[in-house]
């Protein structure tokens, strides 16, 4: 196969991959992939793409100290939500925890002190809880006298 850049043939590796998470490199071994002998391009599968990100996110985590993807996980399963649910209680993104269990993508700092919090202080939950149904409440009552 040829490289579209240079024009130069890929061959087949295993050598490591330097990964940026957060500003900063890590070194990532062990994942096949194919780099160009021309200018060094690198082609991963989409399999070994996800290995790449998970491998070098929890390499991340471990140095800093966040959450893992279990821990995450515990977490939300401690309060019996879906992941749907404790997204909209959290108010992160669509797919956020999926991706945050999964390890695809890490999560902020922010979260992760957030998600440390809830697991100390169970009740902060359920507060949260009351508070995004008392501000739907409050939204839906505003929409209906607007109407």
């Amino acid at each position: 196969m040829r490289c579209q850049e240079c024009g130069g043939e890929y061959r087949n590796s295993s050598e490591p991959i330097i990964y940026r998470v957060h500003g900063e490199d890590i070194t990532v071994e062990g994942i096949e992939h194919r780099v160009c002998d021309g200018c060094g391009d690198e082609l991963l599968s989409l399999k070994n793409t996800s290995a790449l990100q998970r491998r070098a996110n929890d390499e991340y985590r471990t140095r800093h100290g966040f959450l893992s993807g279990e821990e995450i996980k515990a977490i939300r399963t401690s309060f019996n939500a879906t992941q749907e649910e404790f997204q909209r209680v959290i108010r992160s993104g669509p797919k956020s925890m999926t991706r945050w269990e999964k390890g695809t993508v890490l999560q902020t700092g922010v979260t992760d002190t957030l998600l440390r919090v809830l697991r100390r202080f169970p009740m902060a939950y359920h507060w949260l809880e009351i508070e995004i149904s008392d501000a739907s409440f409050e939204q839906d009552t505003k929409s209906a006298m607007c109407n």
